[in-house]
């Protein structure tokens, strides 16, 4: 477990194993207006563009204190469902854009499949594998990144991007 880095939240915050425990490291956390205006607009423009779940999997809207998370099928969303939803992205691509012109001044990117991801800016998985290689004292090449979504539009690809040994 030492040599397993945990940084959920598009790398907004990191966990590491220590004396048999995970200890945060740390968490860029959003501020509560910053959150509640995220989830106010991915509520507003989800519902606009006919995409609020009405009958979700799990909740829809998730607080990660880091990051505010909207999964349009809910996050329990069975993942052949979930796939089937929006092969191409357009869906996504819409909904980030709306609410990206509301939020200005935090990052708004496309997650996973059903879902866009909410954060502060310039805190995303390419900041993630520099901060883990300073901490550990290596060079970023030599850390590899597990993700499922490594294509250039995928949420993973900024660790692929940052130099690190990307794996799918």
């Amino acid at each position: 477990l030492s040599n397993l880095h945990v940084m959920p939240a598009g790398g907004s915050s990191y966990y590491r194993w220590r004396e048999g425990a995970w200890r945060l490291e740390y968490e860029r956390t959003l501020s509560a207006r910053d959150r509640d205006a995220a989830i106010l607009s991915l509520t507003r423009r989800a519902r606009e563009l006919g995409m609020w779940p009405e009958h979700p999997w799990g909740e829809s809207i998730e607080d990660r204190g880091s990051q505010i998370t909207f999964s349009a099928l809910g996050q329990q969303a069975p993942v052949e469902i979930r796939e089937r939803w929006d092969p191409d992205g357009t869906k996504r691509d819409a909904l980030v854009r709306a609410v990206a012109a509301d939020l200005p001044e935090l990052q708004v990117r496309a997650g996973g499949t059903t879902s866009v991801d909410i954060s502060l800016r310039g805190y995303d998985k390419a900041f993630a594998i520099r901060e883990l290689a300073s901490s550990l004292d290596l060079p970023v090449d030599r850390i590899m990144f597990v993700g499922d979504r490594m294509l250039p539009d995928g949420n993973d690809y900024p660790a692929a991007e940052a130099g690190s040994l990307a794996v799918r």
